[in-house]
């Protein structure tokens, strides 16, 4: 019952920690509990009115999202409120040679490939091969961070971003023994479980 209790607590925490709304250009700054998001643009960047699908419908962009490349190079900078592990971004509209080169304000970041098409990754550095393609990404720190900064090369016109996601750094708060035991009570008060003599997933006597 007490690793039940462990796992009930990490769940919670998780879900607790990770935000998912999707964020366009004019949505910044974005603040919900207690985390306020901003953006900073510089070079080729501006908005764009209308929505995008790719890859299948697999990658899609709200309407209003950064158009990052817009004109040439330029960069997008998400800084938070509160310590961050991971972003979520989503990348439409990308052509043959368009790179994004992902940093943060503590350490070099990873990329994981959640969904998309004719991409390639190599370290901290998203390229795409081929013509109106796109990625959802994860970038992960290993050590929580501020500030996330993606930038694009300036080939192929540009590619359409918005932020899909993020995880506070408590996320990886350790649980301690009183926690779990402090859940468990409460998870029995509640009458998720039942020390009553019963079964709670069979509903037949014990």
């Amino acid at each position: 019952m007490f690793f039940l209790a462990a796992f009930v607590l990490q769940f919670c925490v998780m879900a607790d920690s990770a935000r998912c709304e999707e964020l366009g250009y004019a949505d910044f700054p974005y603040t919900s509990d207690g985390v306020t998001i901003t953006l900073e643009t510089t070079g080729g960047v501006s908005s764009y009115s209308s929505g995008w699908s790719d890859c299948g419908s697999t990658v899609t962009t709200k309407n209003g999202a950064i158009w990052l490349g817009y004109g040439g190079g330029g960069t997008i900078n998400n800084t938070f409120s509160k310590t961050v592990s991971s972003v979520t971004y989503r990348i439409a509209a990308a052509n043959i040679g368009e790179t994004f080169t992902l940093t943060t304000n503590g350490g070099v970041p990873s990329i994981t490939v959640d969904a998309g098409c004719s991409y390639g990754v190599a370290g901290n550095v998203l390229t795409f091969s081929g013509s109106d393609v796109g990625a959802i990404i994860t970038v992960t720190v290993a050590n929580p961070v501020t500030s996330f900064t993606m930038a694009h090369n300036g080939v192929g016109g540009g590619s359409l971003v918005t932020l899909g996601g993020y995880t506070t750094g408590e996320a990886s708060v350790p649980v301690s023994g009183t926690a779990m035991v402090v859940l468990f009570l409460l998870i029995c008060a509640a009458g998720i479980i039942c020390l009553r003599g019963r079964s709670p997933l069979a509903g037949t006597p014990a």
